[in-house]
């Protein structure tokens, strides 16, 4: 998921550069993109913690 948002906040934005669409779309796809990376971050740190304390 956090990849397709990527994608999606980059094509936004090289599709900026030749027309005119509204710099708050960038924005809030950019915006969706980092709170997915943190989610998928704290999921996997957790995933970890979990992981490490089956092993003790």
């Amino acid at each position: 998921m956090t990849a397709v948002l990527a994608v999606v906040t980059l094509v936004l934005l090289a599709v900026r550069m030749w027309w005119p669409v509204p710099v708050w779309v960038v924005w809030v796809a950019g915006g969706l993109t980092l709170g997915a990376f943190v989610v998928a971050v704290m999921h996997r740190w957790r995933r970890a913690v979990e992981l490490e304390a089956d092993l003790i």
